[in-house]
């Protein structure tokens, strides 16, 4: 969901830039010509300081004895993966690093070797990490509340907003707790805020400060807190708060932090760098213009960094794709061929002693928790916290423990990130938190329904006794409104009240074979009251009562139709539902299960109206290998009575289902091929994922039913159990920013050498 907002996000940040040069430029022309004067001497200042510095450094050089060797690695993505290769040959070479310092990629490969990871061990790590998963956004959708996946899953895009109605972008497109979450599992032993310098060899790693611009040297602190700090890149990761400051990537400032280690204690410094050069581009869009943005500073700043380098290892990785992670050992070899390469420099220094480094154990052992500290929240809550947290406190607790219960509070819609450490047997959880408040957006095109637009806003209040209210419209050739409050008591099962009223308007189409003879318009009002329940984020149980007050209308066909479709109904209707959605993805599932089912009895102290229905599906989904998946399904309904409006019974066809309103999937029929007043479905499909975000879907299915009893000739006879009909189609489905992109291509049930084609763009709502 929340990589829609990449392309807002990316042209609102070039905007935001622009309109700051041109403050600038007219800020420049009414200050004082001592202002600049005043500037220039700070520059100079910092540059003596710098050549200071190198004088010092030269003159230690010259001794050659007893010297300290720091070690700087550069950001540059994956490319950093070079750093692996560095790291291997110097030990090699028996080359003793005593401080070593990096910059987002940097700093994680500097960290893992500074806390005793082997260079094998890194490469190990890197190469076995699911890249995908810790680089992607999403939280784990069984974690998410079924109201909001809902809400998420039928819009595709939102901006938050207070109470005075202020509102909020978001601050980058990746949050970056996944990724975060895998660091506090690589430092496990170092899970509270600890002393770089205890490290060997000791540790610097380099942010810069999001409100000055200023690189900052951490030497101490939680250290995967830091080094998401180090690597969040603007505009695509969230800047970090740490205490009362918010850091962003390292590379702005000081993308190789040779100096850090001076500062530390070094005598000689051997930089590995990564980064890009700023070269001319002739073709270029909002991606790289935004990434050369970001680096002009950097790449100034790396110039003045690389000359103050005793040794500068270049591996030829500098023009590669800093986002492909596929590629590591061409870049771990490339690290490892320039540091041969620069090996007879190095060892003009007396530095070939290495030490014996403690090797890293990855201890898994549980740590006793006795209490649990919030920090920054003001909408979360302590009793949130513990009723998702599988181990009961006080006990024994683990990384996967605590991995599970932040990937928990994350899914709530008001949590941006959270983060946490150890002090003794305390758990402290530090959070980011949104605005509880949404407005969202989302957009449907359907071949057969045409497009709608879906506009949606909610309020939220949290706490012991809460309540979500939301107003949602939806426009089109069919438009609604629906105005819905829910009071809840509970914050893991939420049970409470639901009071909704709307107007909804749905087309019905009568076909006679593959023509269409008739379509009406059917308008609804509605005012409905149920209690509800939602267990353990996959349940949704609801009982309640509507009143309904119904008009169908025709809007194309004969006059011998109008009779028969024109009507209208005022009635009461009760109704039980139960949901159970254990779908690991809301489109192109490929593991979890799914049950809805409801029963409907319209008609309650009304004489016009008198049915009662039930209807049911459940579907399940196995993945067979990475790429490929089984899927089969069983879907039936019921509905009878002896005043049954139109619109109740059961629509049969499409490619999609939406059981709220009795549209029922078919591979073999276009939407509302056939109207019945019972049937049974049983499909089984296959699914393979041919590129990331490309599937193609293969499924069959074979349909039963009962046409309903009207009287006319719009609908067709059939008889439950003594007509079957099969179907099968293709689909190929693109996972976009925006929802599902599908062509589909079936057979026509009724007909031989005949096949339809259909279109769906977006979420289906």
């Amino acid at each position: 969901m929340r990589l829609r907002y990449l392309y807002i996000l990316i042209i609102y940040s070039i905007l935001t830039l622009v309109v700051n040069s041109q403050e600038l430029l007219s800020e420049s022309k009414t200050r004082g010509i001592s202002s600049i004067n005043s500037e220039i001497e700070l520059k100079k200042s910092q540059i003596m300081e710098l050549e200071n510095l190198k004088k010092s450094i030269l003159k230690t050089k010259k001794n050659n004895k007893n010297l300290k060797v720091g070690l700087a690695l550069s950001g540059g993505g994956a490319k950093g993966f070079a750093h692996i290769g560095v790291l291997k040959v110097l030990e090699e070479n028996n080359i003793t690093i005593d401080y070593i310092s990096g910059t987002s990629m940097g700093a994680i490969v500097a960290s893992l070797y500074a806390v005793g990871y082997s260079p094998d061990e890194i490469e190990v790590i890197i190469k076995t990490m699911d890249w995908k998963y810790r680089l992607s956004n999403e939280p784990i959708r069984r974690d998410i509340p079924l109201d909001e996946r809902f809400k998420s899953e039928k819009y595709i895009a939102s901006m938050t907003y207070d109470k005075k109605f202020n509102f909020y972008f978001p601050k980058g497109v990746l949050k970056g707790e996944k990724s975060y979450l895998k660091l506090k599992e690589l430092f496990w032993e170092e899970n509270g805020e600890v002393d770089f310098n205890k490290f060997y060899p000791k540790l610097r790693i380099v942010a810069t400060d999001y409100n000055t611009g200023i690189a900052k040297t951490f030497d101490h602190g939680d250290l995967a807190h830091i080094i998401s700090a180090s690597m969040a890149i603007p505009s695509v990761y969230d800047p970090v708060r740490i205490d009362d400051n918010v850091y962003i990537d390292g590379m702005v400032s000081r993308n190789l932090p040779v100096e850090d280690l001076f500062e530390a204690g070094a005598d000689i410094v051997i930089a590995s760098d990564v980064g890009a050069p700023l070269e001319a581009e002739s073709q270029y869009n909002v991606f790289t213009i935004v990434r050369k943005i970001t680096s002009y500073r950097g790449v100034e700043k790396t110039e003045e960094q690389r000359n103050l380098a005793t040794v500068i290892i270049d591996p030829d990785v500098k023009l590669n794709d800093p986002s492909n992670f596929n590629n590591f050992n061409d870049s771990i070899s490339k690290g490892e061929k320039a540091t041969h390469e620069k090996m007879k420099e190095i060892k003009q220094f007396d530095i070939a002693n290495l030490k014996k480094r403690k090797r890293k154990k990855i201890d898994t052992d549980k740590v006793l928790i006795e209490k649990i500290e919030l920090t920054n929240a003001k909408i979360l809550l302590p009793e949130t916290v513990k009723n998702n947290l599988d181990t009961k406190i006080p006990g024994m607790v683990g990384y996967k423990d605590l991995e599970k219960l932040m990937m928990k509070l994350y899914a709530l819609p008001y949590i941006e990130k959270s983060y946490y450490t150890i002090s003794g047997t305390t758990l402290k959880i530090s959070v980011d938190e949104n605005e509880p408040n949404h407005v969202r957006v989302g957009v449907n095109y359907n071949s057969d329904l045409g497009a709608k637009l879906a506009i949606g806003t909610d309020l939220t209040k949290v706490g012991g006794i809460g309540r979500i209210t939301s107003l949602e419209a939806e426009l089109g050739e069919f438009n609604s409104v629906e105005f819905n409050n829910f009071w809840y008591y509970g914050d893991k099962n939420k049970i409470g009240i639901n009071l909704s009223f709307g107007y909804d308007e749905n087309p019905l189409f009568f076909y006679r074979e593959r023509a269409l003879k008739a379509e009406s318009k059917e308008e609804i009002k509605y005012i409905d009251l149920n209690l509800n329940t939602r267990l353990f984020m996959q349940f949704d149980i609801t009982g309640g009562i509507r009143y309904i007050s119904l008009k169908n209308k025709l809007v194309v066909g004969t006059e011998d139709s109008e009779n028969l479709i024109d009507e209208k109904y005022d009635y009461q209707e009760i109704y039980f539902s139960l949901l159970l959605d254990r779908k690991n993805y809301s489109i192109y599932p490929t593991n979890g299960s799914y049950i809805e089912f409801k029963h409907e009895g319209g008609g309650v102290a009304t004489d016009n109206v008198e049915y009662y229905s039930e209807l049911g599906v459940a579907e399940g989904y196995l993945a067979l290998t990475p790429r490929l998946s089984l899927n089969a399904s069983i879907s039936g309904g019921i509905i009878d009575g002896a005043k049954i409006p139109l619109g109740s019974n059961f629509k049969i066809g499409g490619i999609n289902s939406d059981f709220s309103n009795n549209y029922i999937e078919f591979y073999g029929y276009e939407v509302m091929r056939k109207l019945a007043s019972e049937f049974m479905i049983g499909q089984v499909g296959l699914q393979y994922r041919i590129f990331d975000n490309i599937y193609l879907l293969m499924k069959a299915n074979v349909l039963t039913y009962t046409g309903i009893e009207d009287g006319s000739t719009l609908v067709e006879e059939s008889l439950m159990f003594d007509d079957y009909k099969y179907g099968y189609g293709v689909t190929v489905g693109y996972k976009s920013l925006f929802g599902p992109i599908e062509l589909s291509v079936t057979n026509d049930a009724d007909t031989v050498n005949s096949y339809i084609i259909t279109v769906n763009m977006g979420y289906v709502f």
